[in-house]
């Protein structure tokens, strides 16, 4: 299966769960990318199976070079929610897997963010089941990295949209 053909199947994936009023895919979705630049071969220490977010999470807070991300990967033939890192050449450094997955697509968090918000909601990773109301409150330049022009317009967009339709009226600060 070509590359194009993966990501398009995630990115209807996202907009079918978008289309369900998911909050997280539609995030995923409007901040997130396709990952075609997969480095197999790295370095860095790969974490324990069915701990992706934790895996990733700890692997941006120890190398300063990676950046955490969040979204959908295909693994074989299949599409999971996922946690990743990227580094500086925007090539997936994968923390959990033994092997590089087929495709990715996710938004790109802020580290800084990261560790705020992971002690905030004691949970490992930004988007779970029921996404928080609380991550609309704050800035979405200040959460994601590698947003930029129409892309951060649209992510902007998404978070007044979410605030009005959660009827959220202050902003927070981390």
């Amino acid at each position: 299966m070509s590359s194009k053909t993966q990501f398009s199947r995630i990115e209807r994936q996202l907009q079918l769960e978008a289309s369900f009023g998911q909050l997280g895919a539609k995030l995923t979705l409007v901040a997130g990318y396709a990952q075609a630049n997969l480095a197999a071969q790295h370095d860095y220490p790969r974490g324990p199976a069915k701990q992706c977010y934790r895996n990733a999470a700890q692997l941006a807070m120890d190398f300063p070079e990676l950046t955490y991300v969040e979204g959908i990967a295909q693994g074989g033939s299949i599409l999971i929610p996922h946690a990743w890192c990227i580094d500086e050449d925007g090539r997936v450094v994968e923390a959990t897997w033994p092997e590089t997955g087929n495709a990715y697509w996710g938004a790109a968090y802020d580290t800084e963010f990261l560790i705020f918000w992971i002690l905030k909601q004691k949970v490992w990773g930004v988007l779970h089941e029921v996404v928080a109301a609380e991550l609309f409150t704050y800035l979405p330049e200040r959460m994601f990295v590698r947003l930029e022009g129409d892309k951060l317009k649209q992510v902007q967009s998404l978070f007044a949209e979410a605030r009005q339709a959660l009827d959220l009226t202050e902003w927070a600060d981390f």
